[in-house]
């Protein structure tokens, strides 16, 4: 009885041994093919991610000064960063009585401070108008950091009036003396708007807590700003660079 069962299943299970060696070799025929394109599959995801990272670098620079992107500014992109000590020493161009190298040093600082945007960047501060420019080529701006310079240049020359302005009349003298609340006013708003976040530590000095000069800090490198508003300067005291008043702004004027 099993001989005969045996005989007559014999060729039902040779049927069925072959469609699985056939299955078997067409599963291995497709595996092979996978596996040969694996490294490139491999390859391409990584150049994907590596693409990916190399965006979101590139589009987040500087996001850690300005809130993530809370503000737009065309210099942004182009800033780096580094961890620098300020030392404040008093020994430097900038600082001191007023005298030929002093000057030539603030002159030299601020040179770029009048730059031109485009159109379209001009659009992306919302609603803010400038001056065009007399070619059509953009319109007349300023970068923050220029502003906070041109104010500390300001006070430090109000501190040397006779020096620096010897015939101001009292109407003059009153118009300075406002311009320098404003100033005053500006740097106080931006020491506040930046909220510096460098720990500066105390030592003892003639019996009193004094604070250390040497502090480290978070700092934008600043050739990297540089660089970018030589790209863009012009001379604002041009008589060809502006067009003609058009209107009269009603803004606060700094």
């Amino acid at each position: 009885m099993d001989s005969n069962w045996d005989s007559l299943s014999d060729p039902f299970l040779k049927e069925h041994e072959r469609d699985c060696d056939d299955a078997i070799q067409f599963s291995t025929g497709i595996w092979k093919r996978i596996t040969r394109f694996l490294p490139w599959f491999h390859l391409s995801m990584i150049l994907l991610y590596t693409c990916f990272f190399a965006f979101y670098t590139y589009n987040s620079k500087g996001c850690e000064s300005n809130g993530n992107g809370l503000i737009y500014s065309p210099v942004i992109q182009h800033l780096t960063y580094e961890r620098r000590t300020l030392n404040t020493a008093l020994n430097n161009s900038f600082t001191g009585e007023p005298r030929t190298e002093l000057d030539e040093a603030w002159h030299e600082l601020l040179k770029n401070a009048n730059i031109k945007i485009t159109e379209e960047e001009l659009g992306k501060l919302g609603h803010q108008h400038s001056i065009a420019l007399a070619d059509g080529s953009g319109y007349l701006a300023e970068l923050g950091a220029y502003h906070e310079l041109h104010c500390i240049k300001r006070v430090r020359q109000y501190l040397h009036l006779k020096y620096y302005h010897p015939s101001f009349t009292a109407t003059e003298l009153e118009r300075e003396k406002v311009h320098i609340d404003h100033c005053l006013e500006y740097l106080r708003e931006i020491a506040i708007c930046r909220g510096d976040p460098a720990i500066t530590t105390f030592g003892w000095r003639n019996s009193r807590p004094t604070a250390h000069v040497r502090s480290d800090h978070q700092c934008i490198v600043w050739e990297s700003l540089l660089s970018w508003a030589e790209s863009r300067s012009v001379d604002m005291f041009d008589p060809n660079l502006l067009q003609r008043e058009q209107h009269v702004d009603s803004e606060r004027m700094g």
